[in-house]
């Protein structure tokens, strides 16, 4: 299973300085992966998660501004990389239509298992 959890952080004044963190709400996506998630990477606004199933699977936050947001599932893909055990994210190009546009960015991701798979991802910042 997947879970997305919102926490609100404060420092109250009378506090001394201490960072108080709590969780908002969580919700759980059953049957992400069909094994165990291995790694989890934010890319921009999607989330990628990598399951020992050897399937990346990107995430889109929708009702990102609500109480208990939504997960929804927009790629799946089946990777070469047999046991895949860390994901790492990198954006190496962005492109903005104006100042107010965050844009499009293309991601560089690196897949590691037993081997290494290195692919491309394109989506919103």
């Amino acid at each position: 299973c997947l879970s997305l959890c919102r926490i609100a952080s404060e420092r109250p004044p009378d506090a001394g300085g201490t960072l108080q963190v709590t969780m908002e709400s969580s919700r759980t996506f059953d049957c992400a992966h069909t094994s165990s998630i291995r790694a989890l990477a934010w890319a921009g606004e999607m989330l990628l998660s990598l399951g020992l199933d050897r399937r990346l699977r990107v995430w889109e936050v929708a009702e990102k501004n609500a109480v208990r947001p939504q997960l929804r599932e927009t790629t799946v893909n089946v990777t070469s990389c047999t046991e895949p055990e860390a994901l790492s994210v990198a954006c190496i190009a962005q492109e903005r239509a104006d100042e107010n546009d965050p844009g499009d960015a293309t991601f560089v991701l690196a897949l590691a298992g037993r081997g290494l798979e290195l692919c491309s991802l394109k989506g919103k910042i």
